[in-house]
């Protein structure tokens, strides 16, 4: 570990990323969806995935489900649309 909190720092990053390519395939798919109901549909679906990777980690011996990583990773999602939509895609 270089830093205290790395792995939340790690969380963060990897669902930001999800929620920029989810985002991505549902604007293509979904081209008429209006930019606040894919910003929801985004962020429930990659924070409904949160709450399932926590769920799993409690059947894993080495692993403990934490709420500290589901908050890293709803934070993840959040600035992952609002990246993509909002910066990248110029609100598009």
């Amino acid at each position: 570990m270089l830093f205290r909190h790395e792995d939340k720092l790690l969380h963060t990053a990897a669902f930001f990323v999800m929620a920029c390519i989810f985002a991505r395939a549902v604007k293509a798919s979904a081209p008429g969806l209006s930019s606040g109901a894919l910003k929801c549909l985004t962020i429930l679906f990659i924070c409904l995935f949160g709450i399932g990777e926590e769920a799993y980690q409690s059947f894993i011996p080495t692993r403990t489900p934490s709420v500290g990583d589901l908050a890293a990773d709803i934070t993840g999602a959040v600035l992952g649309v609002w990246f993509y939509l909002d910066i990248f895609r110029g609100g598009k």
